[in-house]
């Protein structure tokens, strides 16, 4: 069961163009199961954006927000950012856009428990990536040790 709030925000810039953002944001309760019987219930996060240009009778649309052009990046002259599926964007229409992106997640919002479940998620990402640094301290010395002609953990006292 899904527990959402979207929301949409269009403008049309000098050149005519309409560029539309929406951002879908909410929970997604479902059962867990293992081998086809359930086993129990979990609640995930649902945060879906979308990006449309129509421009010149075409549309693009991209769930990406625009990535901003480096200098090893192949691209036409008064490119200034890129969306994936839409392609290269000038400065005008990139300021348009994040304008347009932070007007609408101030909008949305984030619910109560979409807040506890995003910190949850976090503290979880944040663990592993501690566990990952001590076994990586750990098995920085392992590997073939020329002092006692074995494979170690640099702790030898060869």
């Amino acid at each position: 069961m899904e527990n959402t709030i979207r929301t949409t925000k269009s403008t049309i810039t000098d050149s005519g163009a309409v560029i539309t953002v929406s951002i879908e944001r909410g929970t997604w309760t479902h059962d867990d199961t293992l081998d086809g019987a359930v086993i129990g219930k979990s609640t995930d996060l649902i945060n879906r954006s979308e990006i449309t240009i129509i421009a010149n009778s075409k549309t693009a649309t991209s769930s990406e927000k625009p990535t901003l052009r480096e200098a090893h990046d192949k691209a036409p002259d008064g490119a200034y950012a890129h969306i994936m599926s839409i392609g290269w964007i000038g400065q005008q229409t990139y300021n348009t856009i994040m304008t347009l992106i932070a007007e609408v997640e101030a909008e949305v919002g984030k619910s109560d428990e979409y807040v506890a479940i995003e910190q949850a998620q976090i503290a979880k990402m944040n663990k592993i990536e501690a566990d990952w640094a001590v076994a990586d301290q750990k098995n920085k010395g392992a590997g073939w040790c020329n002092n006692c002609q074995s494979y170690c953990y640099g702790d030898c006292q060869a």
